[in-house]
């Protein structure tokens, strides 16, 4: 049998795209096992080395600052209430861009806030979405934040969002292999994946992780059904 190879896309490959990948790799084991030899399954984020990266950018930095402004309105466990008293009147009241490049002082607190922030989002989207795995009785066995490469294997790629394909292109642009490339609601024929990444409600989460199994379960059983 001819090997086939199916990559599920998401940012950071820490929620939406590991999750994909598990589900997608038990619905084939239960339901084709005679495919198991010849699809293998993967995941990879378009953005997934920024957790390995120094913050260096006030436009990031403020953004995942915002995100986490909205974040403490919700659930204050995220920013002191002094921090959140500077992330309004300053960083987030104007744009502070030459300031972080000439304010050392200042670029270290920006940069710390955004740091924790993001930890602080990663670490709570992997507890919830083992949670939900551990729902079904599965576990992601994959590593995480695994950086989006090109490939010569990938038969499919499969990103959870039109921004992720955008990317995905431009990773692929100068290479001689063009795998197949489908948002992964529009291959599946379901609702667009949401991005629950830095929401303080776990029901937007769970919602979110609902959809990326209903989509990740229906994209194998079209792609069994083009390669039979």
């Amino acid at each position: 049998m001819e090997k086939r190879r199916i990559e599920y896309v998401c940012t950071a490959n820490n929620g939406r795209s590991p999750l994909a990948e598990t589900m997608a790799r038990a619905h084939l084991k239960l339901n084709y096992r005679d495919f198991l030899e010849g699809i293998t399954i993967s995941s990879s984020g378009t953005d997934a080395d920024i957790s390995k990266k120094p913050i260096d950018s006030f436009k990031i930095a403020s953004y995942l600052i915002g995100r986490g402004h909205n974040y403490n309105l919700v659930a204050p466990d995220l920013y002191s209430s002094e921090e959140m008293g500077l992330v309004e009147k300053e960083i987030l009241k104007k744009d502070d861009s030459e300031r972080y490049e000439e304010d050392e002082i200042f670029r270290g607190i920006v940069n710390n806030l955004a740091t924790r922030t993001l930890n602080h989002f990663q670490r709570e989207e992997v507890e919830l979405r083992d949670e939900f795995l551990r729902d079904f009785g599965l576990i992601y066995e994959g590593r995480s934040n695994k950086q989006t490469k090109v490939s010569s294997d990938i038969s499919l790629i499969l990103p959870m969002a039109q921004s992720n394909a955008e990317k995905i292109r431009e990773i692929y642009r100068v290479s001689s292999n063009q795998p197949r490339l489908e948002v992964i609601s529009d291959y599946s024929g379901t609702d667009p994946i949401l991005n629950s990444f830095g929401s303080p409600h776990k029901e937007e989460h769970i919602e979110a992780f609902k959809l990326v199994k209903k989509a990740s379960e229906m994209s194998i059983d079209r792609f069994v059904r083009e390669i039979k």
